[in-house]
């Protein structure tokens, strides 16, 4: 299980410390020039980047405090450009997430949401990146009725940049399809999920633990659909995948440990 959540987190930082104060969004300090001084922009790249190196390692409380540091330095300039406060919100409301966070990360990333929303030369994975934040904040609170219109627009993003059959909408699929289950939309899941395992099939489908995830999740809601053959044969399918992964795992652990033993003799 714990594996499975941190496949999760990557999974989400692939594709996502302390309070900020919600006035910080609805009252910018002022900026005193007219436009934002290269230093500020590059002290601001730093803390951020610090903060997606921290992410990626799932350091999440470390991350938090490198984006509020983030933050704390292009605050004052918001009144110019808003764009990378939008950035670093977004971030910051995704580490916040990941550390159950909910009610300080969602004003987060609505903030985020909305001034991505208004700029026009908003790139659409900035646009995806908090729909996509925002969706897996609420969905985490079993909000699914707020989740399941930004999984959709996420989706649409993508479908349009990257193409329907790509492992990246794949993933924002089967989080949706997840939310329709919840809700009792189990058709409409079941339609998503058989996108979701099509296109995982097509990944090393013999080893591929994402299929596996998928394959469990959708034999559940065969058995809650009274469908016990479907039900049995992805319950089984995991079962095969993770059995291959061990052996494949326990193989690369001994052919290490005989590399090791050899080096002694």
């Amino acid at each position: 299980m714990g594996g499975l959540r941190m496949r999760n987190r990557q999974r989400l930082t692939r594709l996502l410390l302390g309070f900020v104060a919600i006035s910080w969004m609805t009252a910018p300090a002022p900026a005193q020039e007219n436009s934002i001084p290269p230093d500020v922009v590059r002290i601001w790249q730093h803390h951020n980047n610090n903060g997606w190196r921290q992410l990626d390692q799932g350091n999440y409380a470390k991350a938090a405090e490198r984006f509020d540091l983030a933050i704390k330095e292009i605050r004052p300039y918001a009144s110019i450009d808003r764009r990378l406060l939008a950035r670093s919100y977004c971030d910051l409301a995704r580490a916040l997430y990941h550390q159950g966070r909910y009610a300080e990360a969602e004003p987060l990333a609505k903030w985020a949401l909305t001034v991505r929303e208004q700029d026009k030369k908003a790139k659409p994975d900035s646009v995806f990146q908090c729909l996509h934040v925002l969706a897996m904040i609420h969905k985490a609170q079993k909000h699914y009725a707020d989740a399941e219109p930004l999984l959709k627009r996420a989706i649409a993003l993508q479908e349009e940049n990257v193409g329907s059959g790509h492992v990246a909408s794949a993933v924002t699929l089967d989080q949706l399809a997840v939310v329709y289950s919840e809700q009792g939309k189990n058709e409409e899941a079941v339609l998503l999920y058989r996108r979701v395992l099509a296109i995982y099939e097509k990944i090393n489908p013999d080893q591929n633990l994402d299929l596996a995830d998928t394959a469990e999740r959708f034999s559940a809601l065969m058995e809650k659909m009274h469908r016990p053959v479907e039900a049995e044969r992805w319950k089984s399918r995991a079962l095969t995948i993770r059995d291959n992964v061990a052996t494949k795992a326990d193989k690369a652990k001994a052919d290490a440990n005989a590399k090791k033993f050899k080096a002694f003799k």
